[in-house]
């Protein structure tokens, strides 16, 4: 009786023991991607030759658009920064806009400017065409709900964009 009895207060012992130090975890499924989304990185080169570097992350979960963009101008160093809180996707197409956050060109493009631009996801694989983004239309008032900007959009070279409606 006195074997039983200590063999179920170490069984206790060891239940109370597991269930404290699982109480301070939780299990999940990993991290949440529900919602639209947009990404990307890459180069493009404006017609003067000039190389363009970008980067860019948004996205949409509950109605609220998150995100934040990057770009340099690789032949003089400027760039322009900012956060995106606007994502409009229509099939392959995103449309995002935000506000400048920081600009080595504030004479040119200034902190608080509002700013709007457009990709398109063209698939993967060495089948697919090149991706394209268009060129950042600052000083926009319009929202990234109204109608793509791809009209003169440039082709990305050696980067990836995926749009996820």
């Amino acid at each position: 009786m006195k074997k039983k009895f200590y063999s179920l207060s170490i069984l206790a012992a060891l239940m109370v023991f597991g269930a404290a130090v699982t109480s301070n975890y939780s299990v999940s499924a990993g991290p949440d991607n529900s919602g639209s989304s947009a990404n990307g990185h890459g180069n493009y080169s404006e017609a003067d030759g000039e190389l363009r570097t970008f980067s860019f992350h948004a996205r949409t979960k509950n109605g609220v658009t998150k995100g934040s963009f990057v770009v340099n101008n690789r032949s003089n160093g400027h760039f322009l920064k900012g956060n995106i809180d606007c994502l409009n996707i229509v099939g392959n197409t995103a449309t995002m806009s935000g506000t400048i956050t920081s600009s080595s060109v504030e004479d040119l493009v200034p902190v608080s400017t509002k700013t709007r631009f457009g990709v398109v996801d063209n698939g993967e694989g060495s089948e697919a065409p090149p991706d394209r983004m268009s060129r950042f239309s600052n000083f926009s008032q319009a929202s990234c709900d109204e109608s793509p900007i791809m009209s003169h959009s440039l082709t990305v070279d050696g980067g990836n964009i995926q749009v996820k409606p």
